[in-house]
């Protein structure tokens, strides 16, 4: 990665260079910022590393050299593993919907990892197996993936009232009306309290 020149700034001196890299790399990691300034500038302590990583970071030409790399980056990454929304909405989708009753076959025997289909090793987390050779699966959390989907689909934001208030009316209603009687909250929630006829 070249060096980046802007109208307003000089091209980066040799530490700033360092650092820049040093931070593109480690990115995502907690302390990048005090790891990349102590590899541009060796001698310094770990308090001054991270308080001047700071500082250094703020500035325009760093900043924009950053942001750069970071595109470069992503772009390199997206390419290589064809990361593309529908991709990831899709994997996201199937971590949250799965049915935990694929992994066994029709006589309740765990289906070996060889033998499953793709969308469900994808939300394996982890496999363990203990002494005696038998296989436990771990999958990535079902409601952190419900939620990340409800957050794309803006689900939390159109509503005009929070669940946990719209739960305190329809609870008003079914105290205060009879039961038959239908409310303005049950009905946001497309409930329908009025049908508790015996069918049996």
């Amino acid at each position: 990665m070249s060096n980046i020149t802007t109208k307003k700034n000089k091209k980066l001196s040799i530490p700033e260079y360092v650092f820049c890299n040093e931070y593109l790399l480690l990115h995502g990691v907690k302390p990048a910022i005090k790891l990349a300034y102590k590899k541009a500038f060796p001698y310094c302590s770990d308090n001054t590393a991270k308080s001047n990583g700071w500082k250094l970071l703020k500035q325009e030409r760093v900043k924009k050299y950053i942001e750069v790399g970071l595109n470069i980056i992503k772009k390199d990454l997206e390419s290589k593993f064809e990361i593309t929304k529908k991709k990831v909405l899709r994997d996201v989708a199937e971590i949250a919907f799965l049915d935990p009753r694929e992994i066994f076959d029709e006589n309740g025997k765990l289906i070996p990892l060889a033998l499953l289909p793709p969308h469900i090793t994808k939300s394996i987390h982890i496999v363990e197996v203990n002494s005696c050779g038998e296989i436990k699966y771990k999958f990535h959390d079902k409601m952190k993936a419900m939620e990340l989907l409800a957050r794309y689909l803006n689900l939390f934001e159109k509503e005009h009232k929070t669940r946990g208030s719209i739960l305190g009316e329809i609870l008003s209603e079914i105290n205060n009306n009879p039961p038959k009687q239908l409310g303005p909250a049950s009905k946001q929630l497309g409930l329908d309290i009025g049908n508790t006829e015996d069918h049996t």
